[in-house]
């Protein structure tokens, strides 16, 4: 791919409004595989890290760098070499699935910039993350990483030159994960591009060769990668110690020629071991042909004398789906899977699903900024729109704030046109965020209006972005619970099994969806339900099953008994008082219920003599087909 290809693919389009940035990005429509659907998201300046670098953060919480280049005659063309080699590089180890180093996000002009977006690593570098030494098995852990980013990056033929602490970025502490950050000195060797012959890098971590000391007369002043594993072994021994090797030209220079012996003392006052102490004067080895090649199977020649294993540490797997890197609590670059589903109970067995359901201390309440407030009023009325909404987006409102329990989006989900829900998610709302204290999402709250297409496209929206439609609210009910409880008809609950919704969750009263919709006396509800796999054995919180709430409904058909039945259901199952379908049906007088249980294989043993009796009674006047003992 041409240089110009590359800056172009990693251009974002951003325009850039005082402390906030507008991003626009189009991302796959999931229904239509030949369009593109439109992303705003408004990122906010939170302050400045460094000189030209701040930090910024969008409505859900994503956080990234930002580093600022003004473009002048002097650094215009290293601005621009940065740009192709940090997005080149990102092509390379993206398609490799490698995690080793600061991922970059793509660049934009502002007024007076160019500015590099990457990912944001909160516990910052090496050097003001452990401000004391560090002990042994840590460096060697933190040795064991860099020394795998810098085997991958040699065997792409590209020498870092700037390897130090402060381009040493700690993605997270427990345990520890590192990566490699700042390649804007680093270069790219191969047949027919120039060799390394320029001086960079940083003074203390330099090698000889790069200051001039090394007389390579075959190679005249070129060098090569093996200058990184000069400046690894430096790096190691300013983790173990807080000092470089070597903090004057002068010291390095009498090393060099003999007159002075490597700076071990240190190192063993600090407990190193001795083969960590040899590693790390085979990393500064005088000569480039002298030190080792980058690779992780050296590690196995420095062995930690300590009571503690050195932790192992297995780098999560890549995911090349193009996704961008959220924040979490400890990087930007990682994300957290939504929880998965459990496995419904099989028809035969009666279970009653338990699911943890989070709870909530107090109602919660966010600091609210003038727009936020002002988005989350307007969304609370249904008489707002579109043109009102935007602008607030736009002016970087955060539709995600909670005040008095409720987002911005829990309020248009739940009496706002579609649109309005459209255009918060848009702008970054998050789907998955739950009222205070009734733990609703989105998904549940749309069940609220009643009419079906507007909760048909609210539904879509929301599932497009993430929400998940079978989260279960603070009683347990999912939006299949409340879609039989708010709507007169079966069309949303059909819509909600085409989609993925799953009947067998547990909500109020113990009851799963097909149990509620009896409970509700909704027989062609419960109807649909059961022909989409409800399971007719399910037992609520006092062991009564379809079965039993069916036969003690006046309102609920023989034929519907007769359906259960057929599925499976088991006409022997008994509740907590031990009374079963069969027992019920006798309680409530029901002769064409008592007659379907007999042909059904419904067990005479009630558990109660004088029910039998009265059982055998009823058997007498109303000619029933089956013998009592």
């Amino acid at each position: 791919m041409a240089d110009e290809d590359i800056v172009q693919l990693f251009k974002l389009d951003i325009v850039v409004h005082g402390d906030r940035s507008r991003q626009k990005t189009f991302e796959p429509d999931p229904h239509h595989s030949d369009k593109r659907e439109r992303v705003v998201t408004i990122w906010t300046r939170q302050g400045y890290l460094a000189n030209n670098v701040y930090l910024e953060e969008s409505p859900v919480g994503e956080q990234r760098v930002v580093k600022q280049i003004v473009p002048d005659k002097d650094n215009v063309a290293r601005c621009f070499s940065e740009l192709e080699f940090m997005g080149r590089l990102s092509r390379m180890t993206e398609l490799r699935g490698d995690l080793l180093f600061v991922k970059f996000l793509g660049w934009f002009p502002s007024k007076d910039h160019v500015c590099f977006a990457m990912e944001y690593c909160q516990h910052g570098d090496i050097s003001h993350c452990f401000p004391e030494p560090a002990a042994e098995q840590m460096v060697w852990t933190m040795c064991s990483q860099l020394m795998e980013g810098l085997s991958v990056l040699h065997e792409l033929e590209i020498t870092h030159r700037d390897i130090k602490p402060q381009n040493i970025l700690v993605v997270q502490k427990e345990p520890l994960l590192v990566k490699i950050a700042d390649f804007g000195i680093s270069k790219r060797t191969m047949e027919g591009e120039t060799s390394l012959r320029t001086r960079a890098g940083t003074k203390d971590y330099m090698a000889p060769e790069v200051h001039g000391l090394f007389d390579n007369t075959t190679e005249s002043s070129s060098y090569t990668s093996a200058v990184d594993i000069w400046s690894l072994g430096c790096l190691l021994y300013y983790a173990l110690t807080k000092q470089v090797p070597f903090p004057k030209y002068s010291d390095l220079h009498d090393y060099y020629w003999g007159l002075t012996p490597f700076p071990e003392a240190l190192l063993r006052e600090r407990g190193v071991s001795a083969s960590g102490t040899e590693f790390i004067k085979g990393l500064l080895a005088l000569s480039p042909d002298d030190r080792p090649k980058a690779s992780i199977d050296l590690m196995s020649n420095w062995v930690v004398t300590a009571t503690e294993n050195v932790p192992v540490i297995s780098r999560p797997q890549s995911r090349n789906d193009g996704a961008t890197s959220r924040s979490s609590s400890d990087t930007a670059a990682l994300s957290q899977n939504p929880p998965g589903q459990p496995t419904p109970p099989k028809k035969t067995t009666p279970v009653l699903s338990q699911v943890l359901i989070p709870t909530v201390s107090n109602v919660g309440q966010e600091d609210m900024d003038y727009y936020s407030y002002e988005l989350w009023r307007l969304c609370k009325s249904p008489q707002s729109g579109v043109d009102q909404v935007r602008p607030l987006l736009e002016s970087g409102a955060s539709p995600n704030k909670l005040f008095e329990g409720h987002t911005a989006l829990h309020h248009a989900a739940e009496n706002g046109p579609a649109e309005i829900v459209r255009i918060l998610l848009q702008y970054g709302a998050d789907a998955t965020l739950r009222t205070r204290p009734h733990l609703e999402t989105a998904v549940h709250l749309i069940t609220y209006q009643g009419d079906l297409e507007t909760f048909s496209k609210k539904l879509q929206l929301l599932l497009d972005r993430g929400a998940d439609i079978n989260a279960q609210n603070a009683d347990g009910d999912t939006g299949l619970h409340l879609a039989i409880l708010r709507f007169g008809t079966t069309e949303p609950v059909t819509l909600l099994l085409d989609l993925g919704a799953i009947p067998e969750f547990v909500g109020r009263s113990g009851f799963t969806p097909l149990q509620y919709a009896l409970s509700l006396n909704q027989e062609r509800k419960a109807t649909v339900l059961l022909q989409r796999g409800a399971n007719p054995n399910a037992q609520d919180i006092h062991r009564r099953t379809p079965l039993h709430q069916a036969i003690a409904s006046s309102k609920i058909t023989l034929q519907f008994i007769e359906r259960l039945l057929a599925a499976g259901a088991d006409a022997n199952l008994t509740d907590d008082e031990n009374r079963s379908p069969l027992a019920e049906a006798h309680r409530k007088n029901r002769r064409d219920a008592i007659h379907l249980l007999i042909n059904h294989g419904a067990s005479s043993d009630l558990g109660d003599p004088a029910l039998e009796r009265q059982l055998q009674r009823a058997q007498s006047w109303w000619k029933l087909p089956w013998p009592f003992k």
